[in-house]
């Protein structure tokens, strides 16, 4: 059997899965064309005639979706807090204008200030996340 990929350029996982299913050696490219444009993200694209194939990055046009249970764990940066939060440094939220306490046991709603002991001693960064 020959099974078909189309990568449509979307944002994700799906080129990496498409190359991993090319090597399996019966998994063959089927061409994209502009789908539409949109003036802020630009040009999206389908597989050619709009052909439903199957496997796509665009999973209106792919008959295997692509869905990893727990990956919105990775998708929305604050969540990683919740698998991952004992092996990062203190992290702080905030939400609607203002600091978030992480959990109950954790009274502290926002990070020291610069001048507070040990505030600078490791690195921090400012993420946005959905």
């Amino acid at each position: 059997n020959k099974y078909l990929t189309s990568d449509c350029g979307r944002r994700g996982h799906g080129s990496r899965y498409i190359e991993l299913l090319h090597e399996r050696g019966n998994w063959k490219t089927y061409p994209t064309q502009i789908w539409y444009e949109d003036f802020v993200q630009g040009e999206y694209r389908c597989p050619l005639l709009k052909k439903v194939v199957d496997f796509c990055d665009e999973p209106e046009f792919s008959k295997i979706a692509m869905f990893l249970r727990g990956r919105e764990h990775l998708d929305e940066k604050d969540k990683v807090i919740d698998i991952a939060g004992r092996f990062m440094p203190k992290t702080y939220r905030i939400e609607n204008g203002a600091w978030v306490v992480k959990s109950e046991e954790d009274d502290e709603s926002s990070p020291p200030a610069d001048d507070d002991p040990g505030a600078l001693d490791a690195p921090w960064f400012v993420k946005e996340s959905d």
